[in-house]
């Protein structure tokens, strides 16, 4: 008989990992806490869930003042953001800290828009230039 395990929320897999942070910060260990946001970040980029990240954001804003770990979870929050504006819980935890990392986040998401559209500019006008000597 094979029963599926239940889903890991984001709060499960992460919160050991703010907690970390919030410590190394606490006691100015700068490669654990640079260590700990690098495993929060790739977790946030290879197993993203909306479930539980509430929880997370909550416990990062108070218990810790990590630029980083803000930065990293306001570019999340702005790469979700479609999924995440109902979600009152970040809302009301959202510090203006928070809140600039978002921008900062959409900031970035609308550079690599750009450089996403240049690049596919770029392939077009190759392709055309390719297809007009193919016909000539």
């Amino acid at each position: 008989m094979h029963t599926e395990k239940p889903e890991v929320s984001m709060a499960t897999k992460l919160l050991p990992q703010v907690h970390i942070a919030a410590i190394a910060e606490y006691y100015g260990v700068s490669p654990l806490a640079e260590n700990a946001n690098a495993k929060i970040e790739n977790m946030l980029k290879t197993n993203w869930s909306p479930r539980g990240f509430s929880d997370v954001v909550t416990t990062a804003l108070q218990s810790t003042r990590d630029r980083g770990l803000r930065e990293t979870l306001g570019v999340v929050i702005a790469e979700h953001f479609d999924q995440l504006v109902e979600d009152e819980d970040i809302l009301e935890v959202m510090d203006v800290g928070l809140a600039v990392a978002v921008v900062k986040g959409q900031g970035l998401i609308i550079q690599r828009t750009k450089q996403d559209l240049q690049s596919a500019r770029s392939r077009l006008e190759s392709v055309e230039l390719e297809s007009e000597r193919q016909v000539i």
